[in-house]
């Protein structure tokens, strides 16, 4: 009988004593036993460590830095550390369900042409967001958001090498974001369509660096433009690429919206054959907006009337109708 391939999974840690042991024992307790655990320390100065230690498996594999490099630098040294067929991504603070690893591997095997593949997740502290499964979805989702959740996602060692798909680290904050977008260029993207991984938000982390990760954010918006929509004029990239980024304060104004909408139709009108997709993703965008807003569909709804790709469900627009009544 053909012996199943082994996978390396990868784990960063940087002060992650906490969830640690959680974290830790839902990878080794995996129904896949086939696995090396690759555990890169990024300069804790806690008790992770002697967590790690006391767990006593031989298939842990600590790398320990003295000074914390930053993610990316630690997920490129347990990549390069990876022995394994296919190397599987975690977080030091998530927990893994016990046939997420088995159900992966089986669904690579049987997909040569995916190179990355995510899995839905069950929220910890927020609630979570549908994901896109199949890799056209995933591609024009990356506009919008991250199409993965990064703990959740197994890649194949030998596209990685092939294609140099090693984290950037100038990308710190968005690493995996830049990770995909150059990914969606060579390699199959997939999300299985049930949930795998209980994922943990911290919104305070990311508030502390939200100036940074905006930044980066519109950057690989606008390289994955160039990738997608290369015709189209820089400025309506730029455009185009601030409008739709998740992570920037707007000050959404009435003259931000229309330009917002002038780019989109630029788009439109230089790639009628994107029609479905461009406007799918680009409804999602003015929901968050709205959402985030709900005073500016007030202002703006009946001039919306007049683009037929506009589309708001009922659910959404009651919401936007008894938010504000709700607020006050």
């Amino acid at each position: 009988m053909q012996q199943l391939p082994l996978i390396s999974v990868v784990m960063p840690m940087h002060n992650a004593g906490k969830y640690l042991r959680e974290a830790a024992e839902s990878i080794l307790n995996q129904t896949y036993a086939r696995l090396e655990f690759i555990i890169i320390d990024d300069g804790s100065t806690d008790d992770g460590v002697s967590i790690i230690s006391s767990l006593n498996d031989p298939r842990i594999i600590l790398y320990s830095y003295k000074q914390k490099q930053g993610l990316a630098k630690a997920l490129n040294k347990g990549f390069e550390l990876a022995k394994g067929e296919y190397i599987a991504r975690m977080d030091a603070d998530d927990i893994c369900l016990k046939n997420r690893i088995e159900q992966q591997v089986k669904y690579m095997m049987a997909n040569p042409d995916v190179g990355i593949l995510g899995t839905q997740i069950i929220a910890i502290g927020s609630k979570a967001r549908k994901l896109p499964v199949t890799h056209k979805a995933i591609t024009w989702h990356l506009l919008n958001a991250c199409p993965f959740l990064h703990p959740s996602v197994v890649f194949k060692r030998s596209t990685i090498l092939e294609h140099r798909l090693f984290y950037d680290p100038r990308f710190d904050g968005a690493e995996d974001l830049e990770l995909w977008v150059r990914a969606s260029q060579v390699t199959g993207l997939a999300n299985l369509d049930k949930a795998y991984v209980k994922y943990r938000y911290h919104f305070g982390t990311h508030r502390a660096m939200i100036a940074v990760v905006g930044r980066l954010n519109t950057e690989i918006k606008i390289k994955h433009l160039n990738q997608i929509m290369p015709a189209l004029p820089g400025e309506v990239k730029n455009s185009l690429a601030l409008f739709m980024n998740r992570h920037i304060k707007h000050e959404r104004t009435l003259l931000w919206l229309e330009k917002g909408l002038a780019s989109f139709e630029t788009a439109l009108a230089q790639y009628p054959s994107y029609v479905h997709e461009l406007t799918n993703e680009f409804n999602k965008c003015l929901w968050f907006h709205f959402s985030s807003d709900p005073g500016l569909y007030k202002k703006v709804k009946k001039g919306l009337k007049d683009h037929q790709w506009f589309r708001l469900s009922l659910k959404q627009r009651l919401w936007l109708m008894l938010k504000p009544l709700l607020k006050n």
